[in-house]
């Protein structure tokens, strides 16, 4: 499965599984079907009054994509149902912007063409992006790829009781301390420069946002207790 390493506003690369051009497919067939259905319904019921017809049909058809998407975090009932998700190749969530340029260039890649070139250049790029996706610098990114894992699988804490040294961790969030996990084992894994110096900045931020000093304590084994103590503190 291709994936996309995205740089978060932590300088912290993440791996996404990129949504595979089936399950886009899917998602699209979803969506055509939920549309249809609402579509076939407002014609059944206002049938004897077109005008009132084509006023709830049209917008609903035409906008469809672009509200749930800006209102949804980049998913449409159908891409919610498929678990996959339009996401920024910046490590950010899309801006209106973003998702207006998908919007607008979805005349071009499906509308207009027939889904054809659409799926010309999901088959063809290397971040599997139709134009609208160039355009926007957006990916879509399979969901069920990590997306669930939640701190408690993280580690195996053996010693529940014991004191926190740190009791403002708590000030992190889950999405803070799933990066901090990511760091920890990419540096675990790879070890090179880059992935060193990601992992001692990280460490060291979060020192100064906690008044902590690494005196004699390595930057690794900071960061891990850091994730303990967060977890102890929040579950």
């Amino acid at each position: 499965m291709k994936k996309i390493g995205i740089n978060t506003s932590h300088n912290i690369v993440i791996d996404f599984a990129l949504a595979s051009t089936g399950s886009r497919i899917g998602a699209a067939m979803i969506d055509t079907m939920i549309l249809g259905a609402y579509a076939g319904i407002v014609a059944t019921v206002f049938h004897s009054i077109p005008t009132v017809m084509l006023l709830l049909i049209l917008p609903v058809s035409i906008f469809y994509h672009l509200l749930f998407e800006v209102l949804n975090e980049g998913q449409s009932p159908g891409k919610q149902i498929a678990s996959i998700r339009v996401t920024s190749i910046k490590g950010t969530s899309p801006s209106l912007k973003a998702y207006l340029m998908r919007w607008v260039f979805r005349l071009l890649d499906i509308t207009g063409s027939l889904s054809i070139v659409g799926l010309f250049f999901i088959s063809s790029t290397r971040y599997k992006q139709r134009v609208g996706d160039i355009i926007a610098q957006t990916a879509v990114v399979d969901t069920k790829q990590g997306a669930v894992v939640g701190l408690d699988s993280l580690l195996k804490l053996s010693d529940i009781d014991r004191e926190i040294e740190y009791p403002n961790v708590i000030r992190y969030t889950d999405k803070d301390m799933l990066l901090v996990k990511d760091t920890i084992n990419r540096a675990r894994k790879t070890r090179n420069l880059e992935t060193r110096k990601v992992l001692v900045e990280l460490a060291n931020k979060i020192a100064n946002d906690l008044g902590a000093k690494l005196e004699g304590k390595s930057h690794g084994k900071f960061l891990v207790q850091i994730l303990e103590e967060y977890i102890i503190l929040t579950r």
